[in-house]
């Protein structure tokens, strides 16, 4: 749960979606916005960050032409435990991490790519800077694309994702899309 889910709290029109689902005992988003007379997209806010903290629960059932979430009472009081220092600090630690698996990720690229093709010359055109982004990695991708073409540019990336990140919990979450940099 990020803190900014319990600023929902405060919120006249968050009150209101409470209301209803005290007194109505729960409700999809739409049926909610029409009763309320609130917009859809506003109203599905407030019910995923009450969802977030604890407040709602939610299932997943078919409406009409698709699924949707009925949202329903999860808790009449709740409990917020909040973390300070993970608040103050996580998402310095969280881009420390980041950076270093980046840093190993491009290492593991430029290893496999020296060795597979007796490339040395592969050190020098993909630089591995001291903290890394997800940029970094993209560009190694477009140079090892030219150079090797896609589908050796993709074994090289998928092999070395799965050494560099062991032990990275969201590995593939820190390089969201990459499947468009074969594309």
């Amino acid at each position: 749960m990020g803190l900014e889910s319990l600023s929902v709290l405060g919120r006249n029109g968050a009150r209101e979606v409470l209301r209803y689902l005290l007194e109505n005992g729960s409700g999809t988003p739409s049926g909610i916005a029409k009763a309320l007379g609130m917009h859809i997209v506003t109203v599905t806010r407030y019910l995923e960050a009450l969802h977030d903290i604890g407040v709602l629960s939610r299932e997943k059932k078919m409406g009409r032409t698709r699924e949707v979430y009925v949202y329903s009472v999860a808790a009449r009081r709740v409990s917020i435990e909040i973390d300070v220092e993970e608040y103050v600090y996580g998402e310095a630690r969280r881009e420390e991490e980041a950076s270093e698996f980046y840093r190993r990720l491009l290492e593991e690229m430029v290893r496999r790519a020296a060795m597979a093709f007796g490339d040395d010359g592969v050190y020098s055109s993909v630089p591995v800077p001291e903290r890394p982004t997800a940029e970094d990695v993209r560009n190694a991708v477009r140079i090892f694309r030219e150079k090797y073409g896609p589908t050796i540019a993709r074994s090289i990336f998928l092999t070395s994702v799965s050494v560099a990140g062991e032990g990275v919990e969201d590995a593939r979450t820190l390089l969201e899309g990459w499947e468009r940099w074969f594309q």
